[in-house]
């Protein structure tokens, strides 16, 4: 099978010390359509707890160690003026929470952005019910832990529709084209949130940690 797309990641792990990325890469377009780039991948675009994005805590917050929600926004409209494809880096397996129980677990959700859709200021519900460490009460994971953060329960479908809400923000506001699903070995639900509520994108990637980048169909 011959691709007739060009993958290049648009960023690195300490790309976040060189701060506004966005504006860095935004600065770099002529050279990507020259190298014949057609999708770039963009890191994950909310707050975080760490700096690379990985530890996503306030989803619609597009305040990250890359830049902000209007440098991302500007930056995916010269993208795709100069018809290169931006790719989100989506981390939905897990989510930092913002406050402790009265056991001191990291397990109760603020949602301090507004938004349309679902809220997202969830409890001790959305979190897999086998995730002791953080006192989940979420139906048992459907992949492997993730030792850092609470791993979501995506069987319930609150918040499968609370993130589809999210994902349709990206692409509707905010601009981006497809995904990249980081720890895709983990949320074997990727696909139900992609066909089962209408996400439509030009590509998805989905990474299978001991395994190279696994395209899923969408």
């Amino acid at each position: 099978m011959v691709l007739d797309w060009s993958l290049l990641t648009g960023f690195g792990w300490e790309s976040h010390k060189h701060h506004p990325w966005y504006d860095i890469v935004a600065s770099k377009i002529p050279e990507l359509q020259a190298a014949g780039v057609t999708h770039l991948w963009l890191p994950p675009p909310s707050q975080s707890v760490s700096p690379e994005g990985y530890m996503p805590g306030q989803l619609y917050n597009l305040t990250s160690g890359y830049g902000n929600e209007q440098q991302l926004m500007e930056l995916n409209q010269k993208l795709k003026a100069a018809g290169i494809m931006p790719i989100a880096d989506i981390v939905i397996n897990h989510r930092c929470a913002d406050s402790q129980d009265e056991h001191g677990r990291w397990n109760n959700y603020h949602d301090d952005h507004d938004h349309e859709g679902h809220p997202i200021d969830w409890g001790q519900w959305a979190i897999t019910g086998n995730d002791h460490e953080f006192g989940g009460q979420g139906n048992p994971d459907t992949g492997d832990d993730f030792w850092g953060a609470p791993d979501l329960d995506h069987t319930n479908s609150h918040l499968r529709e609370a993130l589809t809400h999210w994902l349709q923000h990206l692409r509707e506001n905010v601009g981006f084209t497809g995904w990249r699903f980081d720890f895709a070995k983990v949320s074997r639900t990727t696909r139900i949130i992609l066909r089962r509520n209408g996400i439509l994108c030009a590509l998805v990637l989905g990474n299978w940690h001991d395994r190279m980048p696994l395209p899923l169909l969408c």
